[in-house]
């Protein structure tokens, strides 16, 4: 799992680095987790954009963490978004952009697990692929990406 912290805070990307590491560790799970320090570096950032989930600090100086979750997704980022902050004005910009969980700061190892188990429930519903076979190629499809499926006879065609 790839992990990008984007806060203007060192010590507050660090913590969340930090329990990463943990949560990978107790959860048998490899998270390589990056920090950035403002929605510009994140949002130039290759990276960012395959990232599995981002930990977005909402109030940085130049663009906040809204703008950049709301740009990233404009450009079709599915991964998980969740956003840090000290306030709770928030709420309802992080539903616009389909945040998975929103954790006030200082952040607690209770409420960052939670945050996490919210991550990997979304992550597996995009993860989910069918196999199948087509001309003798195999090939994994996702099932997301799935519309309709039609069956005449003994030919199966996906949608």
């Amino acid at each position: 799992m790839q992990a990008i912290i984007c806060d203007d805070c060192a010590a507050d990307r660090q913590l969340l680095i930090d329990y990463c590491a943990r949560y990978g560790k107790e959860n048998h799970l490899v998270i390589a987790a990056a920090g950035m320090e403002n929605a510009g570096m994140l949002l130039r950032s290759r990276r960012s954009r395959n990232a599995d989930v981002l930990f977005l600090d909402i109030y940085m100086e130049g663009a906040s963490g809204i703008d950049a979750a709301r740009i990233l997704r404009g450009k079709g980022f599915r991964g998980a978004i969740v956003f840090t902050t000290t306030s709770r004005e928030h709420y309802a910009d992080g539903f616009d952009t389909d945040a998975s969980h929103y954790l006030l700061k200082p952040v607690s190892w209770p409420s960052f697990c939670e945050a996490m188990r919210r991550v990997r429930t979304r992550l597996n519903v995009y993860d989910r692929t069918l196999h199948v076979t087509s001309e003798r190629m195999a090939l994994d499809i996702a099932v997301s990406g799935i519309q309709y499926i039609e069956v005449y006879g003994h030919k199966t065609i996906l949608h």
